[in-house]
């Protein structure tokens, strides 16, 4: 095989990449955001036309967090760890 008309990646094709990728991200973090708040509602037997906002799911998925004493929140270490392995997942060549 002759690689001679390899063409190396783009920075367009690379940053077209990384919208894709967070857009995707955002969707589902959504996704799992009114998830979460949801079941908080059901727990707490709130009325069907409970209204929410963005500001109330981030507030449930906090709250939640600290209720379940989830050490990520205690130790930065672990968090820049679990993002050092994310960046291998996401780099891309320049």
């Amino acid at each position: 095989m002759d690689f001679k008309e390899f063409n190396p990646p783009t920075p367009f094709v690379r940053k077209k990449a990384f919208k894709q990728d967070k857009k995707q991200l955002c969707a589902q973090i959504y996704g799992l955001l009114t998830s979460l708040h949801a079941i908080g509602l059901e727990e707490c037997k709130e009325g069907i036309k409970q209204s929410s906002d963005f500001n109330t799911i981030v507030s449930t998925y906090i709250d939640e967090i600290i209720a379940t004493k989830d050490e990520r929140i205690t130790y930065p270490e672990i968090i820049s760890k679990d993002v050092e392995k994310k960046r291998a997942r996401y780099h891309r060549i320049k």
